[in-house]
């Protein structure tokens, strides 16, 4: 009996523990996926067109319609690796640059409760970093 005690003990402190990292230290990625994530999670949807799963990505999914998904799939083609590192963060923002096969592209993510996709930026078919296009959503 003691020792059902000890464990439940010990599981109520790691509960605390992880609900005070949540809250009080305002928790941007133990139990949230980092922007990376997101941001390459939101490129894999759209890549293998699942638009409504991509859509839930997005800081505002009514934002970015089938058609504006679609034209983002014919941009990137049908890229079979997907790879995405941070560029800049903050508390609020970050900046996350995503491969797909041979095609960069640049996501604005945001905090709002989790991180979420805001704006998609892609490299100009020449494949220069002289512009970067804005891809409204």
């Amino acid at each position: 009996m003691k020792e059902l005690f000890a464990a439940t003990l010990i599981l109520a402190l790691l509960l605390g523990c992880s609900a005070l990292a949540v809250t009080v230290f305002a928790d941007r990625a133990l139990f949230v996926s980092p922007p990376d994530a997101v941001a390459e999670g939101f490129v894999r949807e759209v890549v293998t067109r699942r638009w409504d799963r991509a859509r839930a990505y997005l800081a505002s999914p009514d934002s970015m319609p089938r058609t504006k998904l679609e034209a983002l799939r014919s941009r990137l083609g049908s890229a079979d690796n997907v790879d995405a590192r941070i560029i800049t963060r903050n508390d609020s923002r970050a900046i996350v640059e995503v491969r797909a096969g041979s095609r960069v592209l640049r996501v604005g993510v945001v905090w709002e409760g989790g991180w979420r996709v805001e704006e998609v930026y892609a490299t100009p078919v020449y494949g220069g970093i002289a512009g970067w296009v804005a891809l409204k959503l």
